[in-house]
């Protein structure tokens, strides 16, 4: 009896409560894969209506840096029933958030499972997050500077990027990250790259040929090597001290 108690427990949490497997994605992989990006202010919350699995909410839109103006978005959750599992989201009325929304057929934007919302008035949140998050922010209004607004679900890798950045460790900079868009052909040539935000001239000419003549690798729709022509990637390159001797170094992992 007691086994079976136990086996009752667990189907019940397995119904109700299931883990929620999310990876971390960089940024410019969240930028070309939402249709909208932006920081908002929740100004209302509504209760989800029957057994939809999302509930609705009215925003004002603090900063717009990709996709158009709306006044509400639907948010992936369970609000006002009695239970919820742990892939939902919930975001509270006066809260600020920096969102990655999709446009679904109807023409609404809704907040993913796994879309990685980040709450930026919340009053715990210790100053290490608060540098990235501004970080964060400062990268997307680069990007709505330039008019950046391409979206495509494609992957691409360029091969040896890491062994390149380590020729420049040691180095000093006055800026933290560079912005390159690569355009590439059918074959997953690079047509051209273009600068969208550089750290100085003679290394921004040498990352630009070197994404420009490196091999690439990419995955879409589950094929591999194979991408429309004209597509477009995001390479952004990042500058950091080392903590141990204070040395610069460039990474293409955010920082």
């Amino acid at each position: 009896m007691k086994h079976f108690h136990i086996l009752i427990l667990f189907l019940l949490f397995s119904i109700n409560g299931y883990a929620c497997k999310c990876f971390t994605s960089p940024i410019h992989y969240k930028f070309t894969q939402a249709d909208f990006v932006g920081k908002i202010i929740v100004k209302k919350i509504y209760t989800n209506k029957g057994r939809e699995r999302y509930y609705k909410a009215d925003i004002e839109i603090k900063e717009l840096y990709k996709g158009n103006e709306t006044k509400s978005i639907y948010i992936h959750g369970n609000n006002g029933r009695d239970f919820n599992d742990s892939c939902d989201i919930f975001i509270d009325e006066g809260q600020e958030v920096l969102v990655y929304l999709k446009k679904h057929d109807n023409g609404s934007y809704y907040l993913e499972t796994c879309s990685e919302p980040i709450f930026l008035n919340k009053a715990d949140t210790i100053e290490f997050i608060k540098k990235r998050n501004h970080k964060k922010i400062q990268i997307l209004r680069a990007l709505k500077s330039k008019n950046i607004d391409f979206t495509n679900t494609i992957k691409f890798s360029a091969k040896d990027l890491d062994i390149f950045l380590r020729s420049y460790r040691g180095i000093e900079l006055n800026t933290d990250f560079a912005i390159y868009e690569v355009t590439f052909k059918e074959n997953l040539k690079v047509k051209c790259v273009q600068k969208v935000r550089g750290f100085q001239h003679r290394i921004d000419r040498k990352i630009k040929k070197f994404l420009k003549h490196t091999e690439w690798a990419s995955r879409y729709k589950g094929e591999r090597n194979s991408t429309p022509n004209n597509s477009k990637y995001l390479v952004i390159i990042y500058y950091g001290k080392s903590k141990k001797n204070s040395k610069g170094y460039l990474s293409d992992f955010f920082r």
